[in-house]
């Protein structure tokens, strides 16, 4: 599975990189695996950045993704801290991040580039930290 983890800020924002080929359920699994240790033993607000430009995602990719998330185990998803930001130019990817907070989850960002993202998330942790 091509997955790339790079640290950032003093380790309050990562970037998840996918890309093709990849499996949606196994992926899942290890993002939520890696946000999680991210997570344990840190007290702030943890940005998660998923890079996605570079993964081919149908449809049923996200149906199935948004149910791993939404509806599992996988309990880093669902943390307090975790504020998650999509990197994609996928209309599907879009449409997605819209039916979280309609599922009571918390909004998803999404930006066309890793540097909006990264910009975005740095404005967020200042605003959140006053």
């Amino acid at each position: 599975m091509p997955l790339e983890n790079q640290t950032i800020d003093d380790n309050n924002i990562i970037i998840l990189k996918v890309s093709d080929p990849f499996d949606m359920a196994e992926t899942i699994r290890e993002l939520a695996r890696i946000i999680q240790e991210n997570l344990d033993g840190f007290d702030g607000i943890l940005y998660y950045i998923s890079d996605l430009r570079d993964a081919s995602i149908g449809f049923g990719d996200l149906i199935g993704g948004m149910g791993l998330v939404f509806n599992s185990d996988l309990t880093a998803f669902n943390d307090a801290r975790l504020r998650t930001i999509v990197v994609s130019e996928s209309g599907i990817l879009k449409f997605g991040s819209k039916i979280a907070p309609q599922r009571g989850k918390r909004a998803i960002k999404v930006f066309p580039t890793v540097e909006d993202a990264v910009a975005y998330a740095r404005n967020r942790a200042i605003d959140e930290a006053k």
